[in-house]
């Protein structure tokens, strides 16, 4: 693919201090010399929006530049039917602008310009289960279809696919940064003299969360527990779980700073629900590569799907007595990581390689 042709990065994720797949490949997409446009997704519909036709630019850094524009109608009004219509205005809003019919649309969003894509050349990048989601599953259909190429993160997205007879289809998994590997030593003194030894927990604080299992983590094992990541304003962690001295919820950490917290922790775990689904809705946890770049031990309800360093380093646990248990192990010493297996697979799973796998063909 040609270094001028603009890459427009479609989000359901606001550029911010949480950093998911989109804002990575954003991020390492400029750092190779793309010409990125991150677009947010519209904030709620006003009547004044009905008179909104620019696009406002906040230039990040170089060839990385965030853009925000407005829905012509609200969605919540026969959502199919407006789509289709704020589709058609938006790509008029953007061609004014942008000399788009060269661009890539690289769409981590199954709800956005589907009726009029911004480009034909177009890769739906599918990073979560849209495929199951009550609210994502009928429009889902929509981008899929049209896309040139289908990225999947999860094995389960792909064999999805695969079944549907999708031949333009690649299954990439999540990637880590070599930015991830510069941690400020000052900043991670700070936290372990703040802290101490604790369990960091990083990770959005929704449904699929088993709050019970925090709070019993807390009861039972004598070391501080940091909780990190956007909570639910309706059900704040506050109301689900009772806070023992020991727990910590620090909120949200800017996405380059989270390496530091990773560094200063003793171990690091997922606490989702054990009986999540395990089919083509399964999680695939971007924030477990984030531990092993820092040699944490790893603790996990659900899959990894890093078939190649389970019980070297990343520990499935199906139960929360086991799962107390192993965290006992770890605090103790008593349990080791296989550090030559996590650095041969981190060399593996960089996004240049994977970036190279997406646009090596096809565009």
């Amino acid at each position: 693919m040609n270094k001028n042709q603009p890459i427009f990065i479609i989000s359901n994720e606001p550029w911010g201090d949480i950093w998911y797949s989109k804002q990575h490949y954003a991020n390492e997409l400029s750092k190779k010399g793309y010409t990125v446009f991150f677009v947010n997704a519209p904030s709620s519909w006003k009547f004044k929006d009905l008179f909104s036709f620019s696009i406002e630019q906040k230039k990040i850094k170089e060839n990385l530049t965030v853009l925000e524009y407005r829905n012509f109608l609200p969605v919540r009004i026969i959502p199919s039917l407006i789509m289709r219509i704020n589709d058609y205005i938006n790509y008029y809003k953007f061609n004014r602008v942008f000399q788009i019919q060269e661009s890539l649309m690289w769409s981590f969003d199954p709800l956005r310009f589907i009726y009029k894509p911004l480009s034909k050349n177009i890769i739906y990048h599918i990073a979560d289960p849209y495929m199951s989601i009550d609210a994502t599953k009928k429009f889902h259909p929509i981008l899929e279809k049209k896309a040139s190429k289908l990225v999947c993160t999860s094995p389960h997205y792909f064999n999805y696919f695969k079944k549907k007879g999708y031949t333009n289809i690649l299954q990439i998994p999540h990637a880590i940064s070599e930015e991830e590997y510069k941690i400020d030593l000052n900043e991670v003194s700070q936290i372990k003299k703040n802290y101490g030894k604790f369990i960091l927990f990083v990770g959005t604080l929704n449904d699929d969360v088993d709050f019970s299992l925090i709070e019993k983590i807390t009861k039972n094992i004598n070391v501080n527990f940091i909780l990190l990541g956007k909570d639910n304003e309706e059900k704040s962690i506050r109301k689900r779980v009772n806070f023992n001295g020991n727990l910590h919820y620090l909120g949200v950490v800017h996405a380059q700073k989270l390496k530091n917290y990773i560094a200063a922790s003793e171990v690091c775990i997922t606490v989702y629900k054990f009986n999540l689904d395990k089919g083509v809705g399964s999680r695939s946890p971007l924030k477990i590569l984030n531990y092993l770049v820092q040699k944490k031990p790893i603790v996990t309800s659900i899959d990894s799907e890093i078939i190649e360093l389970e019980n070297k380093v990343i520990f499935k646990i199906n139960n929360k007595e086991d799962f107390i248990y192993l965290l006992k192990e770890i605090l103790e010493g008593n349990k080791k990581i296989d550090t030559e297996s996590i650095n041969n697979f981190l060399s593996k799973r960089t996004y240049p390689i994977f970036i190279n796998n997406i646009l090596g063909s096809s565009f």
